[in-house]
């Protein structure tokens, strides 16, 4: 892997985690109220965090065939991977809803 892939891949690592202990606080510490939306939510979590790294490790190949890195240049990569991430955790929310509505078990 490259720099810049790692980099990008560490800073989505990091931010997850803080991600968590946002929620954990926000849940009155309660670790069980945390593993139930996760468990609640897990196709939406997995696909969300597999369309992060996905389009991190692409921007990151992009980046590391750059002659010149400016910063806006990370800058615009961060917020592609966070507009990429979220609309595969979207779409994967819409689609699990559709089929729950039109094929009910």
């Amino acid at each position: 892997m490259k720099k810049d892939t790692t980099i990008l891949f560490n800073t989505i690592s990091f931010n997850l985690l803080i991600v968590f202990i946002i929620y954990y606080c926000l849940v009155s510490f309660k670790l069980s109220e945390v593993f139930d939306f996760i468990q609640d939510f897990f196709l939406n979590f997995s696909i969300g965090i597999i369309g992060f790294y996905a389009s991190a490790y692409g921007c990151g190949l992009v980046l590391s065939k750059m002659n010149r890195i400016r910063i806006y240049h990370g800058v615009l990569a961060s917020f592609l991977v966070l507009f990429i991430g979220t609309l595969a955790g979207f779409y994967s929310r819409f689609y699990t809803g559709r089929l729950a509505i039109e094929h009910p078990i």
